[in-house]
């Protein structure tokens, strides 16, 4: 099995950049042409444009660089995860431990979520930055082969830096994403996302472990069972390995009967 061509680290950073730079736009443009108005009646529109122009960029990076500063927090703040035990967890501590070494990755940070639907989603700026959060139906629902499949599929995400995108959007919408702006997050975070991430790290993920019975075997239980998540907000859909709704699969990848017919292709 050869390698896939599909990992673009570089796209998804470069999309994660332009979201920055038009959320400063966005945050500090209106402040920019606010203070040239005000400036224009007081008779001094330079004096008054420059002012704007300091304090819009002040805001503007305010909010972008704390938004990165403090993604993951914010983005785990959404659900209601917990730090995996490394004694009640330890399968899931040396699936992770062995394929990162066979990755090359730094081993994320791991949760768990209490929910009896199998399911998984990885999130961060970078390796170093990253978050595991798997479900307690995943860990008890699959076999060790399975999980090693389903956690190779997620360090690829990782690898392929295509959890920065989402994950910041995420960030920058905050707590709204899951309240008011819940609509405007979810199209922010799929606009930023790759349509075919879910595909593109299924092959990763499998050239990873060498191995793709194990990853079909886990989706086909995903299917079987159901990957619906309770009590999450929608616009963190597309960072999880199998739909929250299999009726409206958000985030434009392919159905997972789909994935497992381009995984039996391998």
């Amino acid at each position: 099995m050869t390698s896939p061509p599909y990992e673009h680290p570089g796209v998804n950073k470069r999309r994660a950049y332009g979201l920055m730079a038009a959320t400063a736009g966005v945050i500090g443009l209106p402040l920019v042409v606010v203070a040239l108005l005000v400036g224009f009646v007081a008779g001094s529109p330079v004096v008054f444009a420059v002012a704007g122009l300091v304090v819009g960029s002040g805001v503007a990076a305010a909010v972008v660089l704390g938004a990165w500063r403090h993604a993951e927090a914010r983005t785990l703040d959404l659900i209601a995860a917990r730090p995996a035990d490394p004694v009640t967890h330890a399968r899931l501590y040396n699936v992770v431990d062995g394929l990162c070494t066979a990755a090359g990755l730094p081993r994320p940070r791991l949760f768990t979520l209490a929910q009896d639907a199998p399911n998984a989603f990885t999130l961060g700026r970078d390796p170093r930055h990253g978050c595991l959060v798997v479900t307690e139906g995943l860990l008890s629902k699959l076999n060790r082969i399975e999980l090693e499949g389903v956690v190779a599929h997620e360090l690829s995400h990782l690898r392929a830096a295509d959890t920065l995108p989402p994950t910041l959007a995420l960030a920058l919408c905050g707590r709204r994403a899951a309240g008011s702006l819940a609509a405007t997050a979810t199209r922010l975070v799929l606009a930023v996302s790759d349509p075919h991430r879910e595909e593109i790290a299924d092959v990763a993920g499998v050239s990873l472990t060498r191995y793709p019975p194990g990853l079909i075997a886990a989706l086909e239980r995903l299917q079987a069972d159901g990957s619906s998540i309770s009590g999450v907000p929608k616009a963190t859909a597309p960072l999880w390995l199998g739909p929250l709704d299999p009726a409206h699969e958000e985030g434009g990848g392919q159905r997972v009967d789909a994935r497992i017919g381009a995984l039996r292709e391998l």
